[in-house]
């Protein structure tokens, strides 16, 4: 006996828009013409054609201004960097407050009163990536006050008191998760950067022959992890004694003591760099970038 035609496409099982009918139902009757209802069954629409992207020709290099690169600073309280990052591209920089910290100085910012949750960081998002060409670069500050408004958006969301609660780290996956989300969208946008500043945080680590202590952006790991990574510049900026007095100094290379980076095959920027007070930490980068 031969074997029964079989369907060729997932529409001629399931029909346009319709479901497979149930094992042993004779689904509906036919007229002769082969069509159900006795109406000629319309005329599926062909479906959109694809459009593949050109491949390029010509080597680009992204970000390799200063102002377009995505950078995270971080450090003690009153060390200066949400004043360095307000002299950031010239000061055409927009601020998401977060903390409610940037009351001396004078910025483009969100609306007052400043972020309050998650969804409203959101929001300012989304008026970045449609108007980004106002500014040459964004700062959150800060985003170890984010990373609170963060994990309550997912806490609730996951139906939980703490990231802890839920099973197999899931709590705390679902912070890295949406944090990430929104922090590619932003660092996607063309000639635009990305300013991230945290609070420094000490943590020991703790190994078979030694422990010591290092200091990171202060933030759950679903946060400061993802925005280490996608960073070209991690900063921190740190008091240091002196035989005149306390000065104050930007880290660029990564140490077992601190956390810092410069993306690149050919760095710019020294291991160690003055930061005598009264002067501009943007305009002192800026000038390894120009030479």
């Amino acid at each position: 006996m031969a074997r029964p035609p079989q369907a060729s496409k997932l529409e001629d099982v399931v029909g346009a828009g319709g479901s497979p009918p149930a094992h042993g139902s004779p689904g509906p009757p036919l007229d002769r013409g082969g069509t159900t209802g006795g109406a000629p069954a319309p005329a599926a629409a062909p479906p959109p054609s694809l459009v593949l992207p050109a491949l390029p020709d010509v080597k680009v290099r992204s970000g390799h201004r200063l102002e377009h690169k995505t950078v995270v600073i971080f450090g003690p309280v009153g060390i200066g960097k949400s004043t360095m990052a307000s002299e950031w591209a010239g000061g055409n920089v927009f601020f998401w407050d977060v903390s409610g910290e940037l009351n001396d100085l004078e910025v483009y910012k969100s609306a007052d009163p400043p972020i309050r949750d998650w969804d409203g960081f959101r929001l300012w998002c989304a008026s970045i990536v449609k108007d980004h060409d106002k500014y040459e670069a964004g700062v959150i500050d800060t985003c170890s006050t984010l990373d609170d408004m963060v994990s309550a958006f997912t806490n609730k969301k996951l139906g939980i008191a703490h990231e802890s609660d839920a099973d197999w780290g899931k709590g705390w996956k679902e912070v890295r998760k949406e944090f990430s989300l929104a922090l590619a969208k932003l660092a996607a946008i063309p000639h635009f950067g990305i300013v991230m500043i945290f609070q420094a945080q000490d943590i020991e680590i703790k190994e078979r022959s030694r422990a010591y202590h290092r200091m990171v952006p202060a933030a759950s790991k679903g946060v400061r992890e993802p925005a280490v990574e996608i960073a070209d510049l991690v900063i921190y900026c740190d008091w240091k004694e002196t035989e005149d007095g306390i000065s104050r100094v930007m880290r660029t290379k990564p140490s077992i003591y601190w956390e810092a980076k410069e993306r690149g095959q050919n760095p710019r920027l020294p291991e160690e760099i003055e930061w005598p007070l009264g002067t501009s930490g943007w305009d002192i980068l800026k000038a390894y970038y120009e030479e």
